[in-house]
């Protein structure tokens, strides 16, 4: 008894058959017929429901071909080519790209103002992007919109008796296929950087200025005493209390001499390349502009190592000495000004980055709808 009423409901699901009518408002633009739908109905309960004609075929599936019909409107060669009508129950709110739009009437009330914008947004692509060589701005392009109560931002609309432009789409250009022996393909380029060397740049340390540490200036240790009482004049010694020596032997003990030339490293590379909030010092040569960080910093270490063993003298205190600010600001300064582009081989040749994705581009991709005329 189960397996007969399966097999019923199979066979009244196959024998489920659309009538086509043809409507009395532009039949020949807007009529569905058996192979052929220029009127589609899309919303999120159709998604669901979604069904096909191909039994093979599972719901899911039957899904994913109605997104991409409505993905491809107007596009020829697509399943969405013969489209010419679209209606949406809040399905094309935002994200829907299609440059051919002309005409958008609201048929239901809308919940917010956004949602209106959203909609409205549907029609404000552009179908020609060539300039008017009289004026050399963008020609004007208009959508009919009907029905959606839209108020954002002024603008100025044609007059009542005005003859509308005509900036409907014209052509469409797309790649022919018989003219496939003459497809052009070309590089994509996101960018340009120097190629890789064994040695992008060179800084003559002998001739650099020498530094100095400064003990007299700054102290290395110190004898403090806490103030008690209330006191006169200028600060002593005198009073109760033991003085307390405060020196820089726990510094010491946490901080090595390679760590603040890592560091001196760092500030000069940053400042020779800059990065994507600052720009580089206006010092350095724009030529080190676009070169590799990775390939850089190795070589400035290098050279701010040099400096350190030829140019300082550490009279006697620490070498942690050198990680005050004054001394690491100024080993800086001198090495930005020593630092240049090693050419001995030639000028740094300057190749294209290429787009990871889609590396070559191709004519056969073409496909767009535009309102000149040729």
């Amino acid at each position: 008894m189960v397996d007969e009423i399966s097999n019923t409901r199979k066979r009244r699901k196959k024998e489920t058959k659309i009538v086509y009518e043809q409507g009395s408002v532009f039949p020949e633009f807007l009529a569905n017929s058996e192979g052929i739908t220029r009127t589609l109905r899309i919303d999120s309960k159709m998604l669901a429901e979604a069904g096909s004609e191909n039994p093979n075929r599972n719901r899911s599936q039957a899904a994913e071909d109605l997104r991409q019909i409505v993905a491809t409107i107007g596009k020829r060669g697509q399943p969405g080519k013969h489209i010419r009508c679209v209606v949406s129950v809040a399905m094309l709110n935002e994200g829907w790209d299609a440059n051919n739009v002309t005409h958008i009437l609201g048929l239901r009330a809308f919940s917010s103002q956004l949602l209106c914008e959203q909609v409205v947004g549907r029609g404000l692509r552009r179908m020609n992007y060539t300039p008017d060589p009289k004026t050399g701005l963008l020609t004007e392009e208009y959508v009919d919109v009907y029905g959606i109560p839209f108020s954002v931002i002024p603008f100025r609309g044609r007059t009542t008796n005005a003859r509308a432009p005509d900036d409907k789409p014209k052509n469409h250009v797309r790649a022919l296929s018989e003219r496939e022996r003459l497809e052009i393909r070309f590089p994509i380029v996101e960018g340009y950087a120097f190629a890789l060397q064994k040695n992008e740049i060179k800084a003559d340390i002998d001739a650099t200025e020498p530094l100095s540490i400064q003990p007299e200036i700054s102290p290395t240790a110190l004898y403090i005493k806490a103030a008690v009482g209330y006191e006169t004049g200028t600060p002593s010694a005198s009073g109760p209390g033991g003085t307390i020596l405060q020196d820089r032997e726990e510094y010491y003990k946490t901080t090595h001499l390679q760590a603040i030339t890592f560091e001196i490293a760092h500030r000069i590379v940053h400042k020779l390349v800059g990065d994507r909030q600052t720009a580089p010092d206006p010092n350095s040569d724009p030529k080190f502009r676009l070169l590799s960080r990775h390939r850089l910093f190795p070589q400035v270490f290098r050279f701010v190592d040099a400096y350190v063993k030829k140019k300082v003298d550490f009279r006697g205190c620490h070498p942690c000495e050198l990680g005050q600010e004054k001394y690491v600001t100024r080993i800086v300064e001198r090495l930005i000004l020593a630092i240049q582009p090693n050419e001995m081989k030639g000028e740094i040749p300057l190749l294209p980055i290429l787009n990871r994705y889609t590396p070559i581009g191709t004519s056969a991709d073409v496909d767009f709808l535009t309102a000149r005329s040729n």
